[in-house]
Formats: C-alpha cells, sequence, structure tokens
C-alpha cells in the first residue's frame, strides 16, 4: 500500500486574473493562426469569471466563436474527489508525499441551448480566472484556448478559437499499443491516476499541472461518455518529484518504467486506483505521441504546450483506448471512400478523425467500441 507522509507546500503564487468586461465581445477573424496546422480561427475576448459564475449556477450564456454565436448551459462535472483532489510528490524510496490537497471544483459540462442534447455538448475546465475547452454543435466542433499560450504577448481575456475541421494534422501513432493479458476486476466509476514529468511540470502556460490534467480528463470524459457510456475520475495526481524516474525520451522506456514504479506501488490495486496515465512534456523520440499496455494498467501520451488543446485530447483518448483492448486493426475509415475521417484508434490520426470508436457499420468485422465495453464489463465497470 502507499505509504503518505503529509506536507504542505503553498500553491505557487500566480495572481488571480479579475476582468471587468462585457460577457463576451465581438471577435476578430485572425490573419495568424499561430500553428501551422490551424488554418482557420479566430481571437475573442471573454470574461473567463463571468462565465464561471454561470457555470456554477447552470445559467445559460452567450459565446461568440468567430462568426458563430452559440447560447451554452454549463454545470459543475468534477473529475476528482469531492474531498479534494491529493497532488503528490514521488520523494526518495518511493514514497509519496503530500504537497497539497485542492478542493473545490474547476471543470464543467453542458450542452448548447436550442440543440439535441444527444448531439450537442460543451465541456469548460475554468481556474483563477482562465479558461479552456470545447463546444460540439450542428455548427462545428470548437476549441477555445487561452490565446497567450500561442502568443505571450496576448492579454489574459483574450482567447483563439477554431473549429476542428479547420485543423490540417497528420500523426502517425505507429506501434504504440503493447500487448498484455493483464486483467483487473473492479467495481464503479473508472478511476485514474496521472502522472507528470518534470517537463510536464515545467510547462509554461496558465494552469498548474494537475489543472492541466484535470482539463485533459475532462475533455476526455466527453468522449468516452459519449462512444461507451463511461468516464473517468482523477484519483490522485503526483509528480516526479526528484526527477529521476520518468527522465528517458524513448517512449517504451518510459512505459517499461511507469510500469515498474506502479508494481513498486503495489500495482494499481496497492495504488487504489485502476489505471495510471504519465503525461510527459517531453519531445520523445521518433516524434512518438504516446504509448499504453492493451489490455492494460498504464500508458503514457505526450502533452506538450507547444500544440494546441485538440490534438493533446486525441492523443491522449486514442492511447487510453489501447487500455481498454482498442487496436488499430479493429478501427475503420467512417468517411466511405476518403483516405481521411477515420476512426479514434486508426494508427495514423488526421485532422479532421472522427470522435469515435469504429462501431461495425462501416464494415461488421471491426468494432473498436464493443472490444473497449467488453474490456470494460470484464473488469467490473
Amino acid at each position: 500500500m502507499i505509504e503518505i507522509t503529509r506536507r504542505v507546500v503553498p500553491a505557487a503564487g500566480r495572481a488571480v486574473l479579475t476582468l471587468f468586461l462585457a460577457f463576451c465581445f465581438a471577435s476578430s477573424l485572425a490573419a495568424d493562426c499561430y500553428r501551422r496546422e490551424i488554418v482557420k480561427c479566430a481571437v475573442v475576448t471573454l470574461d473567463a469569471s463571468a462565465i464561471e459564475g454561470n457555470a456554477k449556477s447552470g445559467t445559460p450564456f452567450e459565446l461568440v466563436l468567430g462568426k458563430t454565436s452559440l447560447s451554452v448551459a454549463l454545470w459543475p462535472a468534477p473529475v476528482w474527489p469531492k474531498e479534494g483532489l491529493p497532488v503528490l510528490e514521488i520523494g526518495k524510496d518511493n514514497r509519496l508525499v503530500t504537497q497539497q490537497i485542492v478542493t473545490g471544483n474547476i471543470t464543467y459540462a453542458g450542452e448548447v441551448v436550442g440543440e439535441d442534447p444527444a448531439t450537442s455538448e460543451a465541456r469548460f475546465t475554468i481556474a483563477r480566472g482562465v479558461l479552456e475547452g470545447y463546444v460540439r454543435s450542428s455548427t462545428g466542433w470548437w476549441f477555445l484556448e487561452p490565446l497567450a499560450r500561442f502568443d505571450p504577448k496576448a492579454g489574459p481575456d483574450t482567447y483563439l478559437v477554431y473549429a476542428t475541421r479547420d485543423v490540417n494534422m497528420v500523426i502517425d501513432f505507429g506501434e504504440d499499443g503493447v500487448p498484455s493479458d493483464k486483467v483487473y476486476d473492479r467495481n464503479g466509476r473508472i478511476g485514474m491516476v496521472m502522472v507528470a514529468d518534470a517537463q510536464y511540470v515545467a510547462l509554461s502556460d496558465e494552469f498548474f499541472f494537475w489543472e492541466r490534467q484535470a482539463s485533459l480528463l475532462n475533455k476526455v470524459n466527453g468522449i468516452y461518455q459519449d462512444q461507451v457510456g463511461r468516464s473517468f475520475k482523477l484519483d490522485y495526481s503526483l509528480i516526479d518529484g526528484q526527477g529521476e524516474i520518468f527522465t528517458s525520451t524513448n517512449a517504451t522506456v518510459l512505459l517499461h518504467m511507469l510500469a515498474l514504479w506502479v508494481g513498486v506501488m503495489g500495482g494499481v490495486e496497492g495504488m487504489n486506483t485502476h489505471f495510471v496515465h504519465l503525461t510527459t512534456g517531453k519531445t520523445l523520440d521518433g516524434d512518438v505521441e504516446g504509448i499504453a499496455f492493451r489490455p492494460g494498467e498504464v500508458g503514457l501520451s505526450r502533452q506538450l504546450s507547444d500544440t494546441f488543446a485538440f490534438r493533446n485530447m486525441m492523443v491522449a483518448a486514442h492511447e487510453i483506448g489501447h487500455n481498454f483492448n482498442g487496436v488499430h486493426g479493429q478501427a475503420e475509415d467512417r468517411c466511405p471512400g476518403s483516405d481521411v475521417c477515420m476512426s479514434i484508434m486508426f494508427q495514423i490520426f488526421f485532422g479532421n478523425n472522427a470522435p469515435e470508436f469504429s462501431d461495425g457499420t462501416m464494415d461488421p468485422s471491426k468494432n473498436n467500441k464493443q472490444r473497449i465495453i467488453s474490456n470494460m464489463l470484464s473488469r467490473g465497470f
């Protein structure tokens, strides 16, 4: 079992932003979309604190996304325990040392008012006057991120908005699913631990590392809730405090080290969780995006600050899919006759891949959705 010694460390100082602005100003199209993969975007001005107030009460608000305006309603959707998120550090002799317990809620989920709740969705993370998230509607799948993440000169109230249809990128996942025969029987909501290497902790943006992890998980939950009717909760977040464990830039070595460390901690059962995911801020050898046991208890994804949230979310969703028996060979093209618009587990990810698992509708022999659900059921989820 885990030995936890308590050492409270105050959160790093960071000014809380109070925005005395209209709720959502008119947007302007951005000539430069800051990343070559984003071919069309807009810059908008948002009052994140006002949006947070509405989200806490479920009050709808108007959201301007470039030339598109939507009415959105959000409600609290916590991804960590109601008693607070333990933020831990791997100390000497693999002891976990409590840095702090983070209380309150920063993640929200909801819908586009007036649209079918089965097909429209909004998921936001709001912390200390800053937000990021997405809105899926009949007008497109929109992502919002702080502009300062892309342009250090940007003001704290400005945000980059882009639709996934306007993202042009290709990611070759390679052989990122490692066969494994491990199956664990558990009950209840699917708990997970997220580990951050030193590079991920040091990423320069508006969120602390555990807030970035919670935001990533909140977005991934949107996909899994929609596709397999299940979601994940963050049991605790931790860092390699000594910076001596997750040092390699080779994905296979990193996964091996993660598996060894989980074993030292007594496995996922000894850690009182269901699986462990490493968020790495390193550029991995060969531009590898991530790797995971299939099915298994560990996996990792590259989460970099020099890219955008949509990409990071889809990479994590893909790798977690391997943890629950999703495979490349069962993925399928969601747009017949096209070389793009593949499902999530396809080995090559294009910018306009469908946020879906193959379900046999295109090819009855290919059904990742059923594979993942069956694996979850076999493990008591």
